[in-house]
């Protein structure tokens, strides 16, 4: 930059005048010692390479979102991520971060009864993996993420015990913002995380917050997160878990926002039980190229349990004949109990019936698939004539079976009926 002009203000330009006025006024305030701005030009500015705890996944020095209903395995996932660090595995992507170590801030996981177990069931290095429990002082009200001097001690800890802080888990991020944070209101929510990604900037460690999505339909997904828009605004990196629309027994982990680097493809996962019966990620090999808002808008699925299908199935091959209660029994080794809590609900939601005139025995419901009245109006009546007669005669021929089969004692004769 030019120096500032001397002389008499009459033999100045307007430019020079107002540089030589602007500079009195910032030398007045410094005087005064009165706030002044920090101010950089960008050749002052030094670029910096971006550094990834989880290549494309998670990067140092910034705040990421791990968003999803209840029950998906958001928890999982990012213990899963903190073994992995602590003895420096591969990631489900073959990708290898550093050994590091992880601070979790838990609201809702006992540490004792779920946290240390599922830690274990991972195979995780215990001595690398830390909790933040509370704070000592006059009066601990609990911990928030505007505590920044305790995180900052907790740090400070880790790090002097030989350890390498890299990942700080929030789980969940609305169990720390504190009761004075409204968490639908911008401002509110902008200055609550704003000191710890300032932290997590200077101290060169990721912060992953796990939180819920609303029940609203129609809706992107960043913007199902659970309070105000500032959350996802605030975070680099958001990766959603969900249902899995084509497998009912597994679920995805999908980016839906990644504004530091290019999109990468999603994962299918599921949790298995280990040895010890806890709850593990289990990942699939191959990646999965979906929609986070395309499959969070994805008509529901037809919530029909395994066993369901299973019974169904099993009708279904018999169709048109009839089945008997007792024979679905011995083909799944179900109890008699159940067998019949599924029949009572598949009958409920109109998928099988009764036969009509056999106690015991079902089949499936019979469908029209052209409704009468449009231009496959005699195709349709001929298809259903077929169907009726077959149904009845399907009936005359198991009832007589039935009959045939059943015997009774009576005055100490056998009686057939």
């Amino acid at each position: 930059m030019s120096e500032l002009p001397t002389g008499k203000f009459s033999e100045m330009t307007k430019e020079e005048s107002l540089a030589v006025c602007a500079n009195e006024r910032h030398e007045e305030r410094k005087k005064k010692k009165q706030p002044t701005a920090i101010l950089k030009t960008f050749s002052q500015i030094e670029v910096k390479d971006l550094v990834w705890l989880w290549e494309k996944h998670f990067a140092l020095g910034m705040f990421s979102i791990c968003a999803g209903e209840a029950g998906l395995g958001k928890s999982t996932i990012l213990l899963d991520a903190a073994a992995r660090l602590s003895r420096q595995l591969p990631f489900p992507d073959n990708s290898t971060g550093m050994l590091a170590d992880t601070l979790i801030l838990a609201g809702e996981d006992d540490p004792a009864y779920t946290i240390k177990p599922r830690l274990q069931a991972l195979g995780a290095d215990m001595d690398r993996i830390h909790i933040l429990m509370g704070k000592r002082g006059d009066q601990d009200d609990g911990i928030t993420v505007m505590d920044i001097s305790i995180i900052r001690d907790a740090i400070d800890q880790i790090r002097a015990k030989g350890g390498n802080l890299k990942l700080l888990i929030i789980d969940p991020l609305e169990s720390f913002i504190g009761g004075n944070t409204d968490i639908y209101k911008n401002n509110e929510v902008r200055s609550c995380l704003r000191g710890i990604i300032a932290l997590a900037q200077d101290e060169q460690f990721s912060v992953v917050a796990i939180q819920h999505l609303t029940k609203k339909t129609g809706l992107t997904a960043n913007h199902r997160i659970s309070g105000s828009v500032a959350f996802a605004a605030a975070a680099r990196t958001i990766w959603m878990v969900m249902k899995d629309p084509d497998n009912f027994d597994s679920y995805l982990f999908l980016c839906s926002k990644m504004n530091i680097a290019r999109k990468p493809e999603g994962y299918r996962y599921s949790i298995e039980n280990s040895a010890d019966g806890i709850g593990v990620t289990t990942w699939g090999k191959e990646r999965v190229n979906k929609s986070p808002d395309d499959v969070l808008n994805s008509p529901p699925a037809p919530k029909t349990a395994p066993a369901q299908d299973k019974v169904l199935q099993i009708i279904r091959e018999k169709h048109p004949s009839a089945i008997k209660a007792k024979e679905i029994q011995d083909l799944t080794g179900m109890s008699p109990q159940q067998v019949s809590n599924i029949l009572k609900e598949l009958e409920n939601k109109g998928t099988i019936k009764k036969a009509t005139g056999l106690y015991g025995f079902y089949q499936l419901t019979l469908s029209h698939p052209n409704p009468i009245g449009n231009s496959s109006e005699s195709e349709s009546l001929s298809q259903v004539t077929q169907e009726l007669t077959q149904d009845v005669k399907v009936q005359c021929e198991s009832k007589k079976k039935l009959a045939e089969e059943l015997e009774i004692y009576q005055g100490g004769e056998i009686i057939t009926i």
